[in-house]
């Protein structure tokens, strides 16, 4: 399962940094998925442009996720061919995490862990738009990122 890895910004994080986060989560959950990964690092501004594009909300968010499954989600890197190889793509914005982490006093490299393993959820179909979800999904959070340290 290899990981398309994207950087649109100056950064330290590498695609193995990434990658290791997602192969350990998959082997965690006891999944595998034969499709690509793309994961995308990008700054505040765009992580904001695609948030009000396609959720509608005006604000800078740290992580969102696009399964290609679904046909709203037609953003992409990828030529359409390549798309059909694709699962989807996670973008993250290490700016707005490091504010995340910051208020609740937590390492940057952390904070990306956990943002990663959501955003991988995700396009596992996780969703967290009730309280029943939403404690679903933090469990397994919780229990991933012990996984993967």
């Amino acid at each position: 399962m290899p990981v398309n890895f994207t950087a649109l910004i100056e950064t330290s994080y590498k695609k193995d940094f990434f990658e290791k986060v997602i192969e350990k989560s998959l082997k965690k959950l006891d999944k595998k998925i034969k499709k690509q990964i793309s994961l995308v690092l990008v700054d505040k501004k765009k992580i904001k442009e695609l948030n009000k594009t396609y959720r509608k909300k005006d604000k800078a968010t740290s992580v969102l996720t696009f399964h290609f499954s679904e046909k709203k989600n037609k953003n992409t890197f990828f030529e359409i061919p390549l798309k059909n190889n694709v699962l989807g793509e996670i973008f993250i914005c290490p700016r707005k995490a490091k504010e995340e982490a910051d208020k609740i006093d937590e390492k940057l490299e952390d904070r990306l862990k956990k943002l990663t393993i959501h955003g991988l959820l995700h396009l596992l179909g996780y969703k967290h738009k009730n309280k029943k979800e939403r404690k679903l999904m933090e469990g397994i959070e919780d229990e991933l990122i012990k996984t993967v340290g």
